[in-house]
């Protein structure tokens, strides 16, 4: 009912509102956008409704508020099938990335993409728009979680024939060779599964 009425709109326009500059106003508006996210079936209307500007404004003003607008973009990233816009998110994150300060952060900012690479032909776009070489940057994170991630990442962008000539362009036998030598079996197991894609 909230969406119907146009709540997510007048939440967004609050938080990107220039003339509020009450931050405790701000976190509030971006609780409940992230409130508002995890109803299934409306991540197409909140992109519209511009929830992705209202992300990045309080990414650039309230630092501290990061983590929940990491779940924001989880929210809105958790589905099976691409909706119109959705590489706009992929631009957003790729923008996001300069705030994340901890591995938290990092864990979250890898699932998202982790999700936007599951869709099915989307795998290209990704690839293009730079997202290999974040995930080559991670698979050599001394931090296993973020390593095992950015595999799977990498093992989905495997998955999609047309994405296989950039993917060779982009470097990514030498990806799949440095994967190889991993202390990890199951990075290594994905390894061998992307070579044989």
């Amino acid at each position: 009912h909230l969406y119907e009425e146009g709540a997510m709109g007048a939440i967004v326009n609050l938080t990107t509102s220039s003339t509020l500059s009450n931050q405790i106003v701000k976190n509030n508006c971006c609780r409940a956008l992230c409130n508002m996210c995890f109803e299934k079936g409306n991540e197409s209307k909140a992109i519209k409704d511009g929830i992705l500007i209202a992300v990045m404004h309080v990414v650039a003003v309230c630092p501290d508020m990061v983590n929940i607008c990491l779940q924001i973009l989880l929210n809105i990233t958790s589905v099976f099938e691409k909706y119109p816009r959705i590489e706009e998110v992929t631009d957003l994150l790729l923008q996001v990335s300069p705030f994340l300060t901890n591995i938290s952060h990092e864990i979250s900012f890898l699932t998202i993409l982790l999700n936007l690479s599951s869709l099915r032909n989307n795998q290209l776009r990704l690839v293009e728009d730079g997202c290999l070489r974040v995930v080559e940057r991670v698979l050599k994170s001394p931090v296993l979680q973020l390593r095992i991630i950015a595999a799977n990442i990498f093992g989905n962008f495997t998955t999609d024939s047309r994405s296989k000539n950039k993917l060779i362009e982009g470097n990514a036998i030498q990806t799949m060779l440095h994967m190889m030598r991993d202390e990890s079996e199951g990075i290594r197991i994905i390894a061998v599964k992307s070579f044989y894609n």
